[in-house]
């Protein structure tokens, strides 16, 4: 997986993507994205150890999700609060967010959401919750 990746931020060059996710990555997009109207994207992500992700504001979609795929010790800070999380819809548009360095490679799964609002999908997400 590592390998196939590449980098996709010059402001945190060590940060790498890769948006082939196979069969159950794109059933899990499908999942999490069924009855919404914007478009998305599903990737993985690795922040490589003793890397750290810098404060940004993602300006190229609203939202996304984010499942956290090793056990690190990378904490995300967000609108100036720590949060760890295992799963989490970030409001990665309108909020400030970085990520500590870690000392493990920490790598996710995510989905990206371009046009839906944190709203939007916040309900989508409380939708299958409840099924």
């Amino acid at each position: 997986l590592k390998d196939n990746m590449c980098g996709f931020s010059g402001k945190d060059p060590y940060w790498k993507k890769m948006n082939i996710v196979g069969e159950y990555g794109e059933s899990c997009r499908k999942k999490l994205t069924s009855g919404l109207k914007g478009r998305n994207l599903a990737g993985y992500y690795l922040q490589p150890s003793e890397t750290l992700v810098t404060p940004h504001v993602d300006s190229k979609c609203k939202c996304r999700v984010n499942l956290r795929l090793t056990d690190d010790d990378g904490v995300m800070t967000i609108g100036g609060e720590v949060q760890k999380y295992d799963f989490a819809l970030i409001n990665t548009n309108q909020y400030v967010h970085s990520v500590s360095k870690c000392s493990s490679p920490r790598l996710l799964f995510s989905i990206i959401y371009h046009d839906d609002s944190f709203e939007e999908v916040k309900d989508k997400l409380q939708e299958i919750s409840s099924c």
